[in-house]
């Protein structure tokens, strides 16, 4: 009978020990994220009330593209685009976006891809 008690006894100690290193490793993970989430809170905010209604509610995942330098290439590909480009710089990059949107949405057809390419925000 002491002998039944001391094993459970031993038992019950190595499945607590087990569960506190499991309680460990799961608050290490619950820090991690929560830095992580803090990290992205300034992105996060920078969204746009469309891409972040699509990014919470929908099962679909979001590729975004920022093109850094819509002027310089609005400049090699048009002369004209280079030398008003200074003048009317929101559409320059307006019509940068959408010819690239129609570019990613042919070579991703041409890869047997179905895209639905959008373009969000912008001013």
């Amino acid at each position: 009978m002491l002998l039944t008690a001391i094993i459970l006894l031993a038992i019950n100690l190595l499945l607590l020990c087990w569960l506190a290193i499991r309680q460990m490793h799961a608050q290490r993970a619950l820090r991690t994220l929560r830095m992580d989430t803090q990290e992205l809170a300034p992105l996060h905010a920078e969204l746009g009330p469309q891409l972040r209604k699509e990014l919470t509610e929908a099962r679909n995942r979001v590729l975004s593209v920022e093109i850094l330098n819509p002027l310089e290439v609005a400049a090699k590909e048009s002369w004209v685009a280079g030398q008003f480009g200074a003048l009317a710089p929101a559409l320059i990059r307006r019509e940068v976006y959408r010819q690239a949107r129609d570019i990613l949405e042919t070579q991703l057809r041409e890869y047997g891809i179905e895209p639905r390419v959008r373009l969000l925000g912008g001013r």
